[in-house]
Formats: C-alpha cells, sequence, structure tokens
C-alpha cells in the first residue's frame, strides 16, 4: 500500500529553452564554458527556469 506522501509525488523533466543562450564556447586563452537555459516542467507545465553556467577548470 502507498503511503499518502508517496501518491502526492509528481514527476519533474526538464527541458532546453530554446531562445536561451545553449552553447559552449572556446577562448583564445584555452578556456571553455558551458552556458545553458533550461525549464523544469511539472505536471506538463513550465513551473521554473534556470541559467547554468559551466567553467572548465582542469582535468580530473
Amino acid at each position: 500500500m502507498l503511503s499518502t506522501y508517496a501518491t502526492q509525488i509528481q514527476m519533474c523533466a526538464a527541458r532546453l529553452d530554446p531562445t536561451g543562450i545553449n552553447k559552449f564556447t572556446f577562448g583564445a586563452d584555452g578556456s571553455k564554458t558551458l552556458e545553458v537555459n533550461c525549464f523544469m516542467v511539472q505536471s506538463g507545465a513550465d513551473r521554473a527556469s534556470f541559467t547554468e553556467k559551466w567553467t572548465f577548470v582542469k582535468a580530473r
């Protein structure tokens, strides 16, 4: 039997924002940057938007 909490959980997903930055940049100095815009989707509707910027520091 599912608990009340388990029946209230809704599925979430994400999708890219086609109007966003969404690019990978290589600088002349060797820097590498990934910029992404995406939406969190819940119950079929966009619930939040995110802008992420990732900068390469070094190899693991």
